[in-house]
């Protein structure tokens, strides 16, 4: 089975599709854990149906579903949480509103100049080569 993602000219088979999104979730639930942004009550519910999510074979997104990871979402892009991933993985930050210490200002993208300025690759054509790319890289690194 393949899934077509919405906005997206790519296809991902079931199988790869549902590892991605157990990986990101697995990452969510580790920033929960690490971080209680959240009332006791509210991270408590939501990691209990994060790790739902996990557990199953397929995903499947029903629209009730939609309201949930809205609110993951949102969570994901508050300035605490967006500054803490800055500062613990250097990711450059989505939420304007985030101030970062000049060490980190000078090292990630936190300007739309800064981004601007960055080499955009031709998605289309990695895409189309992804497995065959991913493949490469996996036997360059296990020899």
């Amino acid at each position: 089975m393949t899934i077509t993602l919405p906005n997206s000219e790519t296809t991902a088979p079931t199988e790869t599709l549902s590892r991605r999104i157990q990986q990101s979730l697995q990452v969510i639930l580790a920033g929960l854990d690490e971080h209680d942004a959240l009332s006791g009550a509210d991270t408590e519910a939501l990691r209990r149906e994060l790790r739902m999510l996990l557990q199953l074979e397929r995903i499947q997104i029903a629209a009730a579903e939609i309201d949930k990871a809205e609110q993951v979402l949102n969570y994901m892009l508050r300035p605490n949480v967006q500054k803490t991933l800055a500062e613990s993985v250097w990711y450059s930050p989505a939420n304007s509103k985030v101030k970062l210490d000049d060490k980190y200002n000078e090292k990630l993208l936190t300007t739309p100049e800064k981004v601007a300025k960055l080499i955009q690759p031709d998605w289309k054509w990695y895409n189309a080569r992804k497995d065959e790319i991913d493949s490469r890289v996996n036997r360059i690194f296990r020899a």
